[in-house]
């Protein structure tokens, strides 16, 4: 994987996130559990989409280095 394809993955993972983070957000204002406006629901998403980003990059040696995955792949034995 190349440094392109890692910053890619960082990127896919981040919108996945600020996605999820708009569907919660908005969902709970639905269901009347909060009372949130659309400025407030991008809010919640951009610091999802930050802190997903955030995250990925700082832990980089971690896991399979070539991704912005934190385990290994199924079936690939860990390094001891």
């Amino acid at each position: 994987m190349t440094l392109s394809t890692y910053w890619w993955d960082v990127l896919e993972r981040a919108a996945m996130t600020g996605c999820q983070a708009v569907l919660a957000a908005a969902g709970t204002d639905a269901a009347g559990i909060t009372d949130l406006d659309a400025r407030a629901i991008a809010s919640v998403a951009a610091l999802a989409v930050i802190l997903s980003a955030v995250k990925s990059v700082a832990l980089r040696g971690f896991g399979r280095t070539e991704t912005a995955s934190l385990v290994p792949t199924i079936g690939e034995v860990p390094p001891r």
